[in-house]
């Protein structure tokens, strides 16, 4: 929690999916423990496609594995991120859309 804590402004604002916004780093702690990805379910890889100032676009690709015998989920996303002068965001927002099996 505190590794997590550290990445957020105290007043952060957090929107990880369309009309879904926490404010302050409480609350997007309490949300990322509320909903964990059990260890190795998962891969992803993410990177910066723009960077101006404290603003910073990325993009990337999330797999969330199947069990035996389903097909992966795969997302792909884009991250609109903006830092403060101390490199902790303040403002996240993501958007993604599934990839068609």
């Amino acid at each position: 929690p505190d590794d997590i804590a550290a990445l957020f402004t105290d007043d952060v604002r957090y929107e990880p999916e369309p009309y879904h916004t926490l404010t302050g780093r409480d609350a997007v702690l309490a949300a990322w423990r509320e909903d964990q990805d059990p260890p190795g379910s998962w891969e992803a890889f993410y990177e910066p496609i723009a960077i101006d100032g404290w603003l910073a676009v990325a993009t990337g690709v999330s797999r969330y594995h199947g069990g035996e015998g389903e097909q992966d989920e795969v997302y792909h996303n884009l991250f609109l991120l903006e830092f403060d002068p101390d490199g902790r965001c303040r403002h996240y927002r993501e958007w993604y859309m599934r990839e068609d099996d």
